[in-house]
């Protein structure tokens, strides 16, 4: 008598991904929000310079006003997206690019966001540099809504899990103002997409674009290690770490020293009582309020129900611990808020869609 060796389905095997229900809910939701921004920037300004912020005191100033000479800026100092503006006219030379950033080290140590436009657009400044990042945007949203959508899929959930990622306040806001955040995410949710099926290099190249667009983005591959330790998760986080230590280290032997430090952090949850007291006990600064508090109450039940032992838990602990020392402005403010916990909003809805992954997928 032979006898008959059975062997157990691979996770791929068992979870074949629909894909095109998942592109179906990701187109939805990311055309939905991409004409909610555009309907918002025409009944706002129907200025194409709406999209990158600027300030007439901001310090990528000089620049846009060479670029846009009919366009009087708005006072103030302006938002972050002027300054991936600036970088994108000329990214291959960071000296010049460093003169119109407030911080350039810290700038430029998120190189992918501006790289990406300036391909779209490599002829300097101008409305068409503006488009370019329009569509860098909206295709961050559409791969973060794939990326959702199959990690869903592949944890045991559904495929209209999709939509969640271009149905947050911080998707929004990211292509709103021209910011890498969405990019970030993104690319991370795609590393760990690929991971969880065992596509190691497409993997580790999603997780090193993604800590080359925002740094905090390592946060999310440090946690999924946390739950999914092995070698090949080690190694997807090391090189991300090796990548982002590579190129500051390259920035720093090449600007000069910035003047004004990393601000943005405080002594745990010093950030979230001020914010609080300061923004949302006045109503100001609500969807920053709503970001916060749904992100952090649904990371909570999360934890409760499955500890460690879901395969995301590990990036809503680390975020988790991560917004605890968030400063007031960064876990308050509508523009900080609602794009610092993106991450964890969209992680932890995925957590709660997904109640037996840890029957699904194994470290």
């Amino acid at each position: 008598m032979t006898a008959t060796i059975v062997t157990e389905p691979t996770l791929e095997q068992a979870t074949a991904l629909p894909w095109r229900a998942i592109a179906r809910f990701a187109a939805l939701a990311t055309l939905c929000m991409s004409a909610y921004v555009l309907l918002h920037v025409a009944q706002s300004s129907r200025n194409p310079l709406d999209f990158i912020q600027p300030g007439a005191d901001g310090p990528s100033a000089l620049v846009i006003r060479a670029d846009f000479p009919d366009d009087e800026l708005p006072a103030g100092v302006g938002l972050d997206g002027q300054q991936y503006y600036a970088v994108a006219r000329d990214p291959l030379h960071m000296r010049d690019d460093a003169a119109f950033l407030d911080r350039p080290r810290y700038r430029l140590q998120r190189p992918v966001f501006p790289l990406l436009a300036w391909v779209l657009h490599p002829s300097g400044g101008g409305t068409g540099l503006v488009v370019a990042f329009v569509l860098v945007g909206v295709a961050a949203l559409f791969v973060g809504c794939l990326a959702t959508g199959a990690l869903s899929v592949t944890l045991g959930g559904p495929p209209w899990a999709a939509a969640l990622f271009a149905a947050t306040p911080g998707a929004f806001w990211s292509l709103r103002v021209t910011v890498a955040d969405a990019l970030a995410l993104a690319l991370a949710l795609s590393a760990i997409a690929f991971a969880a099926r065992s596509h190691q290099r497409r993997a580790l190249a999603c997780a090193i674009l993604a800590v080359l667009t925002k740094e905090v983005a390592l946060l999310v591959l440090i946690g999924w290690y946390l739950s999914n330790r092995s070698r090949r998760t080690a190694i997807m986080v090391g090189a991300s770490t090796a990548a982002i230590l590579a190129w500051a280290a390259m920035l720093r032997l090449a600007l000069p020293a910035d003047h004004a430090g990393v601000n943005e952090f405080g002594l745990p949850f010093v950030g979230l009582v001020r914010a609080a007291s300061r923004f949302w006990f006045d109503h100001q600064e609500l969807w920053g309020c709503a970001s916060a508090v749904t992100a952090l109450a649904l990371a909570s039940y999360v934890l409760v129900r499955h500890r460690l032992h879901h395969p995301l838990s590990g990036i809503v602990a680390v975020l988790v611990a991560f917004a605890a020392i968030m400063n007031s402005n960064v876990i308050g403010l509508n523009f900080g808020a609602t794009r610092s916990m993106m991450g964890l909003l969209v992680v932890a809805a995925l957590c709660a869609v997904t109640p037996h992954a840890s029957r699904t997928i194994r470290p």
